[in-house]
């Protein structure tokens, strides 16, 4: 029995030993280099108009930091502008560039979630581009659109670059569009390299629309259907605790409010906020009239 344990120890010894070697090969000059494996950023420093901020992530096998520069307004970068959304859920987002410092190659990577978003497959060159041309390509299956700019001369205007087109899941929630500079196809006409910021847009609901609501089944809860909306509330928000949502709990949850009834906290909270507001009564009559 002893000698299966110290044949068990060995194997797990070799493995162990197998799986530091994969993940830390040697380079060319024979040290140990690192296939690193990043897990999410995070935000180490806030910026502002004046000042960079920086998000931060840390590989999990070498534990080196990966610096991602959050760009002021006086930096070169390429952001992205939301359009207004039509009654289809059809949306535009224009690809905008500031202080160009001139560039001739350009490669563009723009990630989204296929839960709310599905892209469409044709691009519009802005007026950046002027005399130029932009080369797309969608990849449903990474939920990413690559977009390329090869020129032999430079672009040094500001404005739009380009303008992609999506079509939005209704009801789905916020979510962010991921726009990434690649650094290693960043180049102006002379071949040299050149420093091109990014930044995220998010895309969320104004907070003062009309809330509309939705049951959805699988969530077992009511959803704002209006586009990249987070508002919902759940089923065991219910001030008398019946089990269904009456006049009766309206005024009970007015009541509350007024401070002359006690409502356990989670029961009052329709819109599941963390607190209970006059913003729940309404919602709590408009479900009444009409969940939908």
């Amino acid at each position: 029995m002893k000698k299966r344990f110290l044949s068990i120890s060995t194997i797990l010894s070799v493995l162990l030993c197998m799986s530091a070697a994969f993940a830390f090969p040697l380079s060319a000059e024979g040290e140990k280099t690192c296939s690193h494996s990043y897990g999410e950023w995070y935000l180490h420093k806030e910026g502002s108009e004046e000042e960079q901020g920086m998000y931060l992530r840390e590989c999990i096998l070498c534990h080196e930091k990966e610096e991602r520069i959050i760009p002021c307004k006086s930096d070169p970068a390429i952001y992205g502008v939301l359009n207004e959304i039509d009654a289809e859920g059809n949306i535009t987002v224009d690809i905008m560039i500031q202080n160009n410092p001139g560039f001739a190659g350009l490669k563009l990577i723009i990630n989204y979630d296929s839960a709310i978003l599905t892209p469409e497959p044709t691009v519009t060159t802005g007026e950046v581009l002027a005399g130029g041309y932009i080369a797309n390509n969608v990849n449903q299956e990474e939920c990413m659109i690559q977009l390329v700019v090869v020129s032999a001369k430079n672009f040094s205007k500001d404005g739009r670059i380009a303008t992609v087109k999506f079509k939005a899941k209704e009801g789905a929630g916020s979510t962010v569009l991921g726009i990434r500079v690649d650094p290693n196809n960043s180049t102006n006409m002379d071949y040299n390299y050149i420093t091109i910021y990014d930044k995220d847009l998010s895309l969320a609901a104004d907070a003062d629309h009309a809330h509309k609501y939705q049951w959805m089944e699988e969530a077992g809860l009511y959803h704002c259907k209006h586009y990249f909306c987070d508002v919902e509330y759940h089923d065991s928000a219910d001030p008398d605790g019946d089990g269904q949502l009456t006049l009766l709990d309206g005024v009970l949850l007015l009541r509350c409010l007024l401070g002359g009834q006690e409502i356990e906290p989670q029961l009052a909270d329709i819109n599941q906020n963390g607190k209970a507001g006059l913003h729940d009564v309404i919602i709590l009559l408009r479900t009444i009239n009409n969940p939908i």
